[in-house]
């Protein structure tokens, strides 16, 4: 083997560590952000027990966490696909393409999804709904006790408005993740294609030239820099 194919050896071991630390990176946030999502709820909701309204402040907590699970997840989910396209496919390694394998994915499935799995991943509806039923019950009180008034009327609808995009926020995240992910898979197989054809045009270039050095495409550079540095070189 030569001392060019030992460097491109090298270069795509080190992005191939650098795509799978950044894929357990993103678990360990994950665990963090839920943790956070927690001590600040239960803390509005302490409050909120005393102060009705606060509670409608726990509906915006639930939300920018969830959303920072759900933006986190999908990019990991895209790191796992590009790790399945690019080294995967023709090598020895099968780590990531394992998740995808029907067989593993039903036994994996059935193995872990008890009422536990469930209340993990659907916590921020389940909490968003706990939020809605106890300002509810803080507006009935006030009913029974004739003095409602039109305020508390608008912040139920607004408490019902905001638990419904908390449920949605969380749900989406499951309902659509097949096609969401088919996309993804899509375009870096594109990607890819790209890539290769214009390595291979940049050969045939070099060689009609009479040249012997190695071109590296443009397009791999922009790979090994945004796992090297942690940012992508933009394109010229």
């Amino acid at each position: 083997m030569s001392s060019q194919e030992c460097n491109k050896k090298t270069e795509e071991i080190a992005v191939y560590e650098a795509l799978r630390n950044s894929i357990v990176s993103i678990e360990e946030r994950v665990i963090n952000t839920k943790c956070y999502m927690y001590v600040l709820y239960f803390t509005l909701l302490g409050f909120g027990l005393e102060f009705p309204h606060l509670l409608i402040i726990s509906y915006l907590v639930l939300i920018v966490f969830q959303t920072m699970i759900n933006g986190d997840k999908l990019g990991a989910e895209k790191a796992s696909t590009f790790i399945r396209i690019f080294f995967e496919e023709s090598r020895e390694i099968h780590w990531e393409s394992l998740h995808k394998d029907p067989n593993h994915y039903q036994a994996y499935k059935k193995a872990t999804r008890d009422i536990g799995w469930y209340i993990d991943k659907y916590s921020a509806a389940i909490l968003a709904a706990i939020s809605f039923i106890l300002f509810a019950l803080s507006i009935h009180a006030k009913t029974n006790e004739n003095c409602i008034m039109l305020l508390d009327v608008v912040n139920l609808f607004i408490s019902f408005l905001l638990c419904a995009l908390t449920i949605y926020i969380n749900i989406k995240q499951y309902s659509n993740n097949g096609k969401d992910l088919g996309k993804i898979e899509e375009t870096i197989r594109e990607f890819k294609t790209a890539c290769y054809r214009e390595t291979e045009e940049m050969e045939m270039q070099t060689s009609g030239n009479g040249h012997r050095s190695v071109v590296v495409p443009r397009r791999k550079i922009v790979i090994r820099r945004k796992a090297r540095g942690g940012r992508s070189a933009r394109k010229t």
